[in-house]
């Protein structure tokens, strides 16, 4: 970016939190995310950074921070189109608070979250990292058949608001829930936030800042295999929006059934190639089966990328051996997609790597498949097909949104404000 790494991680801290977003040609719907930002209760000083990463010529971002004025945000642009991580990384870099809450451009945050992150600040002063329970929301038109959903979670009074998740320490557990409690993991994204000084740990540990195919999941991997473990806050202070513009969404676009406004806006937002900084997969991370409708595809490959440079070696060969994986990966393949032979073939291609057993397994596999109409175990992560009512499991209410009139997510937040009341 032309800027001195060093000295932008080790600036002093200007204000007590930075709500970070960073924008990609998506100002319809950060107009609410920034709604919500500044309906925040007042838990010190804080600023708003809004990094915009559009393409040249689309000044909407910019548009929209001038039209609003308010003197909590501050408008940055990227000196050029970054991929994801790098947009998330120049935003960060250009933060100056003392802690950071990074953020999507459709995503929202409720009211009470600086309150309850100035509080565990105070009572846990050497933590680093906090993660904290998120909820979730569709937008309008991202499902195809009308559906908006809406997840809150709930809360026991009776529980402590605190917790130590144990991470590394842990680590079998994790690996072996993986399908059902990715998300709750530390992506340093939407469910969790870090101190300035953070950014100095992990580039001291892993030799750079933000990487791998996805921020989210490469950022879970580095907590998961290199932090012992992580304070917890069982309240929801933030909500995931899903729209359009997800990059989720983009990544598993015919993979769902989404609407043509939302297909229309990803194919807007997907094509970005021979840029700097862009991802490019090594050498050792083509021998992850690429499925891309196992939704912790990028987690898998951020691992390996992380062992192949000695970072996470020793505790990550277990989870990298082919016969812990292809079980994991292969069922997430269907028949009725349209990706079903692209996707066995990076299936084929990943055990030719492992050796010519592992390829005689998976010919067998594919020869099967094709014998038989397969129905892939598991979701993609954007089917959220939760029934209506109370999730007992999850602590959480799962909502019609659209019945609830909630047709943004700030309205959305507010909805959530009213029901939890905290």
């Amino acid at each position: 970016y032309g800027e001195r790494l060093v000295e932008c991680i080790e600036e002093p801290a200007a204000c007590d939190f930075s709500i970070v977003i960073p924008v990609r040609n998506s100002a319809d719907t950060l107009r609410h995310t920034l709604e919500t930002c500044l309906a925040l209760e007042e838990a010190g000083s804080f600023e708003i950074v809004v990094s915009d990463n559009s393409d040249a010529g689309n000044d909407a971002v910019k548009t929209l921070c001038e039209e609003l004025a308010a003197p909590q945000i501050r408008y940055i642009r990227t000196p050029f189109v970054l991929e994801l991580s790098k947009s998330f990384e120049y935003a960060i870099l250009h933060a100056r608070g003392e802690f950071i809450i990074p953020l999507g451009a459709d995503d929202g945050i409720y009211p009470w979250a600086l309150c309850y992150l100035k509080k565990a600040l105070e009572e846990y002063p050497g933590t680093e990292c906090i993660v904290w329970n998120r909820d979730f929301y569709t937008w309008p038109g991202f499902f195809e058949e009308g559906r908006q959903d809406l997840a809150i979670h709930l809360y026991d009074k009776e529980q402590p608001l605190y917790e130590k998740w144990p991470l590394c320490r842990n680590l079998p557990f994790w690996m072996e829930h993986m399908g059902t409690v990715l998300y709750n993991l530390p992506l340093l994204y939407i469910n969790s936030g870090f101190r300035r000084s953070y950014m100095i740990w992990l580039l001291e540990k892993t030799g750079r800042l933000w990487d791998g195919p996805s921020q989210d999941m490469y950022m879970a991997a580095v907590q998961l295999f290199l932090r012992e473990d992580i304070l917890h806050i069982r309240r929801s202070l933030t909500m995931a929006g899903m729209s359009g513009h997800s990059t989720g969404a983009g990544k598993q676009n015919m993979q769902n059934k989404l609407t043509v406004y939302a297909r229309e806006n990803l194919a807007q937002r997907v094509p970005l190639s021979c840029q700097m900084g862009e991802y490019v997969r090594a050498a050792g991370e083509c021998m992850i089966p690429y499925i891309i409708r196992a939704d912790f595809l990028a987690f898998y490959m951020s691992i390996r990328r992380l062992s192949d440079r000695g970072i996470a070696d020793e505790k990550a060969q277990p989870f990298l051996e082919m016969g812990w994986l292809l079980p994991r990966f292969l069922e997430r393949i269907a028949s009725f997609d349209m990706s079903f032979e692209r996707e066995w073939g990076y299936a084929l291609f990943a055990a030719h790597l492992a050796g010519e057993d592992c390829l005689r397994e998976v010919r067998a596999a594919y020869k099967a498949s094709c014998a038989r109409f397969v129905t892939p175990a598991g979701g993609t992560g954007l089917e959220h097909d939760a029934k209506l009512g109370f999730d007992a499991q999850n602590m959480a209410l799962n909502m019609d949104a659209a019945a609830l009139g909630c047709d943004t997510v700030a309205a959305a937040v507010r909805f959530g404000s009213g029901l939890l009341h905290l």
